[in-house]
């Protein structure tokens, strides 16, 4: 019980960081650059889940929606590209708060690690994409420890080698 009141303490606490480092973000916001393209201009919603003050996206982004979720009001509420939030705790209760069918992408940046449910997370994330919709979700090696869930962070100190995967 002790530890469940830290964690949610630490977790809600505004934190104004990047996770990843400029590389990683140039290369993500060059991805979604390509991806974001094949949509109409100024037609498209994108929905940003365990979002921060900070979506990665290209800055001069196109879009007629931008939602975003997250756990901390302060953070959302400085995103500069968001045109909506909604707080979510997605490990309380693993519910989009959207209809069905209102995005064209929905993306995660480095925060999967995260979710005690991401199956169920990913199904709603099914449910809120429309018809032909993509989710585009990306990874770290970087996380906060007391954060993320067991197991990614047993596994992250592991090489693959160490399981028998990979390797040349």
């Amino acid at each position: 019980m002790a530890s469940e009141l830290v964690r949610a303490l630490w977790v809600l606490k505004p934190r104004f960081v990047t996770h990843i480092d400029e590389d990683a973000i140039e290369a993500i916001r060059n991805f979604y650059d390509v991806q974001f393209a094949q949509a109409p201009q100024g037609e498209y919603s994108v929905l940003d889940i365990c979002s921060s003050w900070i979506s990665h996206y290209p800055e001069k982004l196109k879009a007629k929606r931008v939602a975003i979720t997250g756990m901390v009001e302060q953070e959302l509420a400085a995103n500069k590209q968001a045109t909506e939030f909604a707080v979510a705790d997605l490990n309380k209760m693993p519910k989009l708060p959207y209809g069905d069918s209102e995005f064209d992408f929905v993306t995660n940046v480095v925060s999967v690690d995260y979710l005690i449910k991401p199956r169920d997370v990913f199904a709603e994330m099914h449910r809120v994409l429309k018809p032909g919709g993509v989710a585009i979700m990306s990874f770290s090696n970087r996380c906060f420890f007391t954060k993320a869930i067991n197991m990614w962070v047993q596994n992250m100190s592991r090489s693959p080698a160490d399981e028998g995967v990979g390797g040349a």
